[in-house]
């Protein structure tokens, strides 16, 4: 987290903040061909309106529809079929929470019946 939560001599509350600057998506167990994405965008929508989000210094509200980011494919890996996707964006958000997806809109799971 970026700030502390606590006051600042000028009176004012900060806000914690989850902050990135670079953040990698692995995506495995999937056809790794010359259909692959080069890129993935990613659209961040805030969930309530208290959340502050911004990307790249630009925030957004939750009555907007939202602010992208997009991760361009880094690695490949045929063999292990798993594919590597980097952001380079400054990302930061109020009020977040991370849950751990296990899957991945998109991509075909090979396995799947």
């Amino acid at each position: 987290m970026e700030n502390s939560g606590k006051s600042h001599s000028n009176g004012y509350f900060a806000l914690p903040w989850f902050a990135t600057r670079v953040f990698f998506v692995k995506i495995g167990n999937c056809v790794i061909d010359n259909s692959t994405p080069e890129c993935l965008t990613l659209n961040h929508v805030p969930l309530s309106p208290d959340t502050i989000l911004e990307v790249n210094g630009t925030r957004c509200s939750m009555d907007s529809e939202g602010i992208s980011c997009i991760l361009r494919r880094d690695r490949v890996d045929r063999k292990s079929e798993e594919a590597t996707l980097v952001s380079t964006d400054s990302i930061r958000g109020s009020k977040c929470s991370i849950k751990r997806s296990l899957l991945y809109p998109g991509f075909s799971n090979k396995n799947t019946k």
